[in-house]
């Protein structure tokens, strides 16, 4: 199948981070506020929202939750932009905080990956290099990643960007 030159023009917009899920962690903080989010990026040219909401413990989530919860959240709003006819496409996923404990998290299922996928967002503070050089004997945080891709993960580069949106998101 070949593509028209008008569908070359159409320029569809994905955001790969967002904290649109409602109630979760430091973005939406209702329903309504993950429409008005997502009717604002489509506006914008936005057509796929991977939702990205902190996941477990960190300074920016100080109360644990849970796969169950975010897969609750997620079905909940993708079944509410539908009944208000929002179009853009919504997708699950997390950003997981690279703690010390994430080799463990991979191996017992416990992460969220983006739409099931083989890619996982993760989040690096500026101190992570020195907490994972005590931790795991990286000595960088690309170490760590590179050790991590062993479990069947990708980390994710510039290379890779395009090859994730097609196969993370179908």
């Amino acid at each position: 199948m070949s593509i028209t030159d008008s569908e070359k023009e159409k320029k569809i917009l994905i955001d790969l981070h967002c904290h649109i899920l409602p109630g979760i962690d430091d973005g939406a903080l209702s329903l309504s506020e993950s429409l008005i989010m997502a009717q604002s990026a489509e506006g914008g040219g936005t057509r796929k929202i991977v939702a990205t909401p902190h996941y477990f413990n960190d300074y920016q989530n100080p109360r644990p939750v849970t796969k169950a919860e975010v897969k609750s959240k997620f079905k909940e709003l993708k079944n509410f932009l539908r009944l208000n006819r929002c179009p853009v496409e919504l997708y699950m996923g997390a950003e997981q905080y690279g703690v010390s404990n994430l080799i463990p998290l991979i191996e017992n299922d416990e992460l969220i990956t983006i739409n099931d996928s083989r890619y996982l967002l993760i989040e690096f503070s500026l101190d992570d290099d020195i907490e994972l050089l005590e931790v795991t004997d990286s000595n960088t945080a690309a170490d760590f990643l590179e050790s991590h891709m062993l479990l069947g993960l990708d980390s994710l580069d510039t290379d890779k960007l395009f090859t994730l949106v097609g196969n993370a998101l179908g």
